[in-house]
């Protein structure tokens, strides 16, 4: 189920963490909330450790045609369901917090190597750091995608999530 290095589709995409050499002025994903945030806060909020901020460019180019962003979280028990909150009253986590393919890769079936990608990653921080939910607030009309992944509603709210254990059984990582 695994992606190819990095989660991004062999040969066409590199996978990296967000650098000063890289492009976000084309970035344009329709959603003009997303386009700003990539454009003027993104930078920023990985410097301060508010946010990992993870792109995909075409391999040997600067310009960003595809990101998310992953922040630690904190989930109150009451909010998941009780076999998932596991009678603890706050469960480490992750947010998943930004997720956008510029309007030129939608429609080809790059979101799901997108979000294997964000998976790889939060698998990844939770080996160092510990974590059991991976959570994401879908916006509108979002939830299907995410759901068809494995995400479950919460119950409070349109919040979904997933156990950091399903990913990383998902991507076999050991």
């Amino acid at each position: 189920m695994s992606g190819a290095e990095d989660g991004a589709p062999q040969g066409r995409f590199q996978a990296s963490r967000l650098a000063a050499g890289h492009d976000l002025t084309g970035f344009d994903c329709g959603d003009s909330a997303l386009n700003d945030w990539l454009a003027r806060l993104s930078r920023r909020m990985d410097e301060q450790d508010i946010a990992r901020v993870y792109v995909w460019t075409r391999v040997g180019a600067a310009a960003v045609v595809a990101y998310f962003s992953v922040s630690p979280t904190l989930v109150l028990g009451e909010q998941m369901p009780r076999a998932t909150a596991g009678g603890n009253s706050q469960i480490p986590g992750y947010l998943l917090a930004r997720f956008a393919l510029d309007l030129a890769l939608q429609g080809q079936g790059l979101g799901r190597q997108l979000l294997l990608s964000a998976l790889e990653a939060i698998v990844a921080a939770s080996a160092a750091s510990s974590g059991r939910l991976i959570v994401v607030d879908p916006a509108d009309g979002a939830a299907s995608f995410y759901a068809k992944y494995g995400f479950r509603a919460t119950g409070t709210g349109h919040r979904m999530f997933m156990k950091v254990a399903t990913a990383r059984q998902a991507l076999r990582v050991q």
